[in-house]
Parts: C-alpha cells; sequence; structure tokens
C-alpha cells in the first residue's frame, strides 16, 4: 500500500512539474506540432468507442 501511495505521489509530482515546465514557456498549437497553418487544406477525425455489454466486447467506430 505504502508503494502505490508514494508511486501515485511521485508521478503527480512528475505531472507537476511537467506542467509548470509547459505554463512557463507557452506555445500555440502550431509552434507545438511544427505545422504550417496555410498548407492545411482539409480535416479528418476517426473515432473508436469501445465497450462491454453482458460480458461481450465490441468497437463502435466513427
Amino acid at each position: 500500500m505504502k508503494k502505490k501511495l508514494l508511486l501515485s505521489l511521485c508521478l503527480m509530482a512528475i505531472a507537476v512539474v511537467a506542467f509548470c515546465l509547459w505554463y512557463t514557456r507557452p506555445q500555440t498549437f502550431w509552434q507545438a506540432t511544427g505545422m504550417d497553418r496555410d498548407n492545411i487544406t482539409s480535416a479528418s477525425g476517426y473515432a473508436v468507442e469501445g465497450h462491454v455489454t453482458a460480458g461481450q466486447a465490441s468497437l463502435q467506430t466513427w
């Protein structure tokens, strides 16, 4: 139990440090991805939803 608590605290501390590093040097989406806004001509998306009903796993995609 102590190891799980310590691991959880360490992961939360890492997340806080990562957020602080990002927040002190904010970037736009375009800077972070390196994409050129003027060269994008279209967009698409893909979604997968998984669920279990009565013990049977299934996926639904859009």
